[in-house]
Formats: C-alpha cells, structure tokens, sequence
C-alpha cells in the first residue's frame, strides 16, 4: 500500500510538471521577425517641372559683358537603386531631362561700325546627372539630399538685335556645346504604396565658366559663359525589383 501511495505521488508530481511546461510553451511569445526595408531596391520614374537661372558673358575688354535670365519647362525620366538600414537609406541615381529653358541679351557695348548692336540668345536643350543620395525614413516619407555629375547639352546664337541687319561680312552664328557640372539637391519622396511613390525635389546645377569664340565679328576676343541653374520637379517611382 506504501509503494503504491508513493507511485501515485510520483505520479501526479509528473504530470503537474509536465502541464506547467505546456502552459509555459503556450504563452510563449513568437519570435520577433525584423521588418522589411521597403525602400530596398530599384525603381523607375519620371518627373516634370520648371527650371530658370542666369548667364554671364564677358571678356577681357570688358565690351561684352551681359546677363540675362533663362527660364523654361522640364521633363524626363529617372532610374535608380536604393538600400536601406534602419531609418537610413542610401541610393544611386540617374536622370536625364528634356528641357526649353532659353534666355537672351543684347551687350551694350558691342556694336559692330556701320551697324546695330548684336543680340545673344542660349538654350538648354538637356540635362543629365548621375550621382548618389542618402536620406532618412520618417513613418512613410524619405527626406534625402543628392550630389550628381551633371551635363548640359545648349547652344548659344549671335544674331543682329531686333529686325536689322548686321555689317557686310558679318553673319548669324550658332555654337552648340555639352556642358560639364557639378548639381547638388534636396527633396522629399512619399510612399504611396509599396512599389509605388510620388516625389518634390530641388537642385541646384553650377556648369562653371566655359569659354567661347564668335569669328562672326571681326577683331572680337574670346567671350567667357558663365552659368547657374535651379531645377524643381514633382516626379513618380515604380519599384519593379
């Protein structure tokens, strides 16, 4: 009877250990899994907006010098890649723009003997950049700042101010060329979906100087360019991988 009460015990001290790991693996929590990074990886977009800045020409006898502003549309398209880690993300992107953004001025102090005064007109017809991005993620949006190489593909016309005509010999001339700079911008993109998201962004385009000649007028020097440009745009991204 002795062994068999203590058995029982046994028993029962088994079977209560044996419930109480149960319930412990019951309320156990799940194993906490890390978020996914949403904004990893590569998207393609396309964008539209407003671009407008200065010229400077001159040259060193001071009889050339002129500014005038440019202004126009924007729009193209843009590729990229991200990677994210936490709230930061960093990228690397490519965009190339259509654009009509032209401006022109008369100089003031050119004018050709026998003759009326020169007029000098500039289009952007393009710009591309390609360069990276680092910003970081709050709740759905990614603020972010961007440094690019950048290329301008303009021409510059040198035609007779208003209807005259210029000096026997002298004619209209058209020098096209591809600028090399240097563009800096900011922006703020939104998730709207997964693979889907909507952008505003500014950059700041400095080409530089860049020096030109215009043999159309006789005994002019060289003409040094000066140009800086602001681009704004509203753009959308497709994440497709």
């Amino acid at each position: 009877m002795k062994k068999f009460l203590m058995t029982c015990a046994a028993l029962s001290g088994l079977a209560l250990s044996t419930a109480g790991y149960a319930a412990d693996l019951a309320v156990r929590p799940a194993p906490v899994v890390a978020p996914a990074a949403p904004w990893t990886g590569c998207y393609v977009g396309f964008h539209a907006g407003a671009g407008w800045g200065d010229k400077w020409w001159a040259d060193r006898f001071v009889i050339d010098n002129v500014s005038y502003p440019t202004s126009g549309w924007v729009t193209g398209a843009q590729l990229g890649c991200n990677y994210q880690t936490g709230p930061l993300v960093v990228g690397a992107e490519g965009t190339w723009s259509w654009t009509n953004i032209d401006g022109n001025g008369v100089p003031p102090n050119l004018i050709v003997p026998g003759t009326t005064a020169v007029q000098l007109s500039s289009k952007v017809d393009s710009i591309a950049t390609a360069g990276g991005r680092v910003g970081l993620v709050a709740d759905k949006s990614l603020i972010y700042v961007k440094v690019a190489a950048a290329w301008a593909d303009e021409s510059h016309t040198l035609t007779p101010a208003g209807t005259l005509v210029l000096a026997p010999g002298v004619v209209p001339q058209k020098i096209s060329d591809t600028r090399f700079g240097i563009a800096l911008g900011a922006g703020i993109e939104y998730m709207i979906a997964p693979v889907l998201t909507a952008k505003l962004e500014y950059n700041y385009d400095d080409f530089g100087t860049k020096s030109f000649f215009f043999n159309t007028i006789p005994g002019q020097d060289t003409v040094n360019n000066r140009q800086r440009l602001h681009i704004l745009t509203l753009g959308v991204n497709y994440k497709f991988w």
